[in-house]
């Protein structure tokens, strides 16, 4: 039912004249200024919703108190207060909090798109790009990568790939406890309930203006990954030797185990790569260990194609960590990859404000046709 609510909200927002043009991976200066004016707006949205709910949250609380007053319980052996009413109060208010912020993300999904030019027209909104756009503002992972056996994951135990996700499911909840525990220790009995529950407002509000600001981030560069790949598509060499198949799945697989994370840009590479080349698709492929090793050895024929895609897989998600520059430093300590930290953090700033991917490409010539 939701899925339908989101659906028809998405479709029936109105299109608002743009100065976009046709060349959907690069920004002009007028996109990039009506983006982030679009930005700038939503996310402060965002942040007052988060201040909103927590004043919504307790106000009631204070003023009735009978209502929502606590009563005591023993469970298995466990004696503990706990007030029913406030908390069926707190999870209604936080799936209105979600229903809210997931409007307010489907909107910014679609007037990014619109202020791009990848809507124009009330009929593109149907088909792949708005399911897709539609799953962005909905926040909903991407996962078609193990479609390839390609594996983020490689290396990580299960149990440390389930607190991994918990902590980012739940960062929001343990900052602000982290903080009234913080606070509770330094002001000692002066740290009123209501001082304490006060400390959510900034908590919640910057962690909602946060999550907008990755929807909006994402949306743009899912948008202009995607055309930007057309055009390396029609750049790349028309074919190569299938012996080196395993060496695009292995640069693959190498930009999965550094992003540790799904992402349907790399998903996209990833397809593009082995469309083009009649890749027989892996149910699973891992990288060896000692891969730093062995891609020295990759013949220099196909050398700049791996490379390519190594450096781009970084890129094409708009943001590269201190520990992804660590593993690619390895490369370029061994002198098998031409590009330092500061090349790296160019073409990502380049590609993400609407500067497309052309200067990365020309780096690597031999991957393409001359």
């Amino acid at each position: 039912m939701l899925n339908s609510i989101y659906h028809k909200f998405f479709t029936r927002l109105p299109l608002r004249p743009t100065q976009a043009d046709k060349t959907i991976h690069l920004l002009s200066a007028e996109e990039l200024q009506s983006i982030r004016k679009l930005e700038r707006r939503t996310i402060f949205i965002s942040a007052l919703i988060g201040a909103a709910m927590v004043l919504v949250l307790y106000f009631p609380q204070y003023y009735w108190t009978e209502f929502f007053s606590e009563s005591h319980f023993n469970l298995l052996g466990f004696e503990f207060d706990l007030s029913i009413t406030s908390l069926v109060w707190g999870i209604f208010l936080v799936f209105v909090e979600i229903l809210m912020l997931s409007i307010l993300h489907l909107y910014c999904a679609h007037e990014t798109a619109v202020a791009i030019g990848l809507i124009s027209t009330p009929e593109q909104k149907h088909g792949s790009d708005a399911k897709a756009l539609i799953d962005i503002g909905l926040e909903r992972k991407d996962k078609s990568l193990s479609r390839y056996g390609l594996d983020p994951y490689q290396g990580l135990s299960k149990t440390t790939v389930f607190l991994i996700n918990l902590f980012v499911a739940l960062k929001a909840t343990l900052s602000n406890v982290l903080v009234k525990l913080i606070t509770r220790r330094l002001l000692g009995r002066y740290a009123l309930r209501e001082v304490l529950d006060m400390l959510g407002i900034p908590i919640f509000a910057f962690w909602n203006a946060w999550a907008t600001r990755l929807v909006l981030r994402e949306t743009r560069v899912s948008i202009m990954g995607r055309h930007a790949l057309l055009v390396m598509e029609n750049q790349l060499k028309e074919k190569i030797n299938p012996e080196h198949h395993e060496w695009i799945y292995d640069a693959l697989q190498y930009v999965a185990i550094c992003k540790r994370d799904y992402h349907r840009n790399h998903a996209l590479l990833s397809q593009l790569l082995i469309q083009k080349y009649a890749i027989d698709i892996r149910t699973k492929h891992h990288i060896s260990e000692e891969f730093i090793e062995e891609i020295q050895l990759v013949p220099e024929n196909v050398a700049d194609l791996c490379r390519v895609i190594m450096v781009l897989g970084l890129v094409l998600d708009g943001k590269i960590s201190i520990r992804e520059k660590r593993r690619v430093s390895t490369l370029v300590q061994t002198g098998w990859l031409h590009c330092t930290e500061t090349d790296l953090d160019h073409w990502c700033v380049l590609f993400r404000t609407g500067g497309g991917l052309q200067l990365l490409f020309d780096r690597y010539p031999n991957a393409f046709r001359q």
